[in-house]
């Protein structure tokens, strides 16, 4: 896994994905696409890519991309992905809840000391 970091500031599919917490699955000819991810992974065979927003709270937290990389894009089960996606999320979000809940209980011990 490769932790890139893109810029929102400029509209792109990144952006637009992200605001708008919206899965993108195309074909995209983006300039920030390719002057920031391409740059540091390489260009694929076909603009053919996979935009996946992970949301904890509504918002999205995550951005996975996918493409075909050397390949010819074949058919791919967006609704699983996204089904997936919002799994994720749901886990992300517990983790959370559960990471807080922890932590209170641990102060309401530590002042019953």
């Amino acid at each position: 896994m490769t932790r890139l970091k893109v810029p929102l500031s400029k509209p792109s599919v990144f952006r637009g994905v992200v605001e708008n917490s919206v899965a993108f699955f195309g074909e995209s000819e983006d300039k920030v696409l390719r002057n920031y991810l391409f740059e540091t992974i390489g260009e694929p065979l076909s603009p053919a890519i996979m935009l996946l927003p992970i949301k904890r709270f509504g918002r999205t937290a995550i951005l996975v991309y996918g493409d075909f990389g050397g390949k010819e894009p074949v058919a791919i089960q967006s609704d699983l992905l996204e089904i997936l996606a919002s799994s994720s999320g749901l886990v992300l979000e517990n983790a959370l809840y559960r990471k807080k809940l922890s932590l209170a209980v641990q102060g309401r011990t530590d002042e019953n000391s």
